[in-house]
């Protein structure tokens, strides 16, 4: 980061290219950041991720360490306050980290373990997550839904992360009653997307590609059967036969005597377990 952006600049935002910008970053710029290296945040609802204990294998032995991390934060939105970056020289700790040890998430993990408390929390309206948010959202009477809804209302930058990318298919990732998750403001980055001249042909083919119902059976089908092999009862295979019936209409003969197929056979095999 240091290398890249001028050594006057006072303020950075660096964003994740599945972040959607609904409002004027300008009122980011203003947040006074102080002594903190950078301001973040979780991005989800109700997380609590503060004293966490982090363990990494070391690269040199094997051996793993662990880090505790005063308030674990995405690394998707990050305000930065440059004259502090270098006066910590982050991006040569980051660095070091990374080669030293095997981190999950090499550049999230790396600046949680060192900016540590020089963290300034942003509000959850910038870096909304979208992939827990349907995941929370999907539960039945969930605690956090009236919050969550409260929050996409008013966010500012939504974060479409994980399976929550509006460019794929969202039925390859599938909930517990085997439906694929409703991601909140999809609709909105594709009105956005479909409007912006640069790939304007590229996004038109993706967007007709993943809406196209044979497409998205195919990736329906695909997903049910990558989700039948973690099936360990006879109740979940009867919440799969129910969802199979609902959508029996919408496939072609042979599409659902597919699924009939693995249903049943797999119906056999749990009876004889």
């Amino acid at each position: 980061m240091g290398q890249v952006v001028p050594k006057n600049a006072d303020k950075c935002l660096y964003l994740d290219t599945d972040m959607l910008v609904l409002s004027d970053i300008r009122e980011l710029f203003e947040v006074d950041l102080s002594e903190c290296i950078l301001g973040a945040n979780t991005g989800v609802v109700g997380a609590d991720w503060t004293n966490c204990r982090l363990e990494f294998e070391c690269v040199r032995d094997g051996k793993k360490r662990e880090f505790l991390v005063p308030y674990y934060f995405c690394a998707g939105l990050l305000l930065i306050n440059m004259p502090k970056w270098h006066a910590y020289d982050m991006g040569a700790k980051c660095v070091d980290f990374i080669q030293n040890y095997h981190p999950g998430c090499p550049d999230q993990d790396a600046l949680n373990v060192c900016v540590q408390d020089k963290l300034f929390v942003l509000p959850l309206e910038y870096g909304l997550a979208m992939w827990q948010s349907a995941m929370e959202l999907a539960k039945p009477n969930s605690p956090l839904a009236t919050q969550i809804q409260e929050y996409i209302k008013r966010v500012k930058i939504v974060h479409f992360n994980g399976s929550a990318h509006p460019w794929l298919s969202k039925y390859r990732y599938l909930g517990d009653e085997f439906l694929p998750f409703d991601y909140p403001l999809t609709d909105k980055w594709w009105e956005i997307a479909l409007a912006t001249p640069e790939f304007d042909k590229d996004l038109q083919e993706i967007y007709s590609q993943i809406n196209d119902p044979k497409t998205m059976l195919d990736a329906y089908i695909k997903s049910i059967s990558q989700k039948m092999q973690q099936f360990q009862s006879l109740s979940q295979l009867q919440s799969l036969q129910t969802q199979v019936d609902k959508i029996a209409y919408k496939q072609k003969k042979p599409l659902h005597y597919l699924v009939k197929k693995l249903v049943n056979s797999l119906r056999k095999r749990l009876k004889r377990a």
